[in-house]
């Protein structure tokens, strides 16, 4: 006898148990990465739209600089 087939388990109610968990675990493990998958979209938009508010307060106070001459303070 194979030890693969000392794994198996001996009865039917048992073997339709384990189907069932493996059945769960693997749409546990596919909602969990497509949830990750969600959220880690979510927070790329999310701070891609603070940089862009961002750029958009600083590229004002370097165009009032830039239109008075004050190459100082732009760099």
């Amino acid at each position: 006898m194979s030890p693969l087939l000392r794994l198996l388990p001996k009865t039917l109610v048992a073997r339709v148990f384990g189907l069932y968990f493996l059945e769960l675990l693997l749409f546990l493990m596919v909602g969990l990465g497509l949830f990750y998958r969600y959220q880690f979209a979510k927070q790329i938009d999310s701070e891609l739209e603070r940089s862009r508010a961002m750029l958009e307060v600083a590229a004002l106070a370097v165009a009032e600089s830039a239109v008075i001459g004050d190459y100082d303070t732009i760099n």
